[in-house]
């Protein structure tokens, strides 16, 4: 639970342009990033953080989603210590099997399951039902 009170500052993705193949300014911009969460951390501040549009290269934007910024995140090293929890908060109650506002079918997933050592995210089958939402 979040106390009342708790300062929520929002911190948005930097996006990166870089001139080779490495890929150095997008690992720059998430280093620069858990740099700053860290320092919101450390002054116990609990940041919100969102998707947000990138530059992805010289002459490419994109869509750095939440999910993807989450994952690049809890696997960097300067968060390990201090990524205990992620709260997605969305207009959509839950995680479906796909989006149930276009799909009449889609489940809701109670329970997932993720493999520590690889990192693999898998449907909980024992803790999900069959409910169709």
């Amino acid at each position: 639970n979040i106390s009342p009170g708790v300062s929520l500052p929002g911190m948005r993705a930097y996006g990166s342009s870089t001139n080779n193949k490495t890929n150095q300014g997008s690992v720059a911009a998430m280093d620069l990033l858990c740099e700053s969460i860290n320092q919101a951390l450390d002054a116990g501040l609990l940041p919100v953080i969102h998707g947000d549009a990138c530059l992805l290269d010289d002459n490419h934007a994109g869509i750095l989603g939440g999910d993807t910024l989450v994952e690049g995140l809890v696997s960097s090293e300067k968060m390990k210590d201090n990524v205990h929890k992620v709260i997605f908060i969305s207009d959509i109650a839950g995680v479906f099997t796909s989006d149930p506002k276009i799909n009449k079918d889609a489940r809701l997933i109670r329970s997932l399951k993720v493999d520590v050592t690889t990192g693999e995210v898998t449907i909980d089958n024992n803790d999900d039902d069959d409910d169709n939402v």
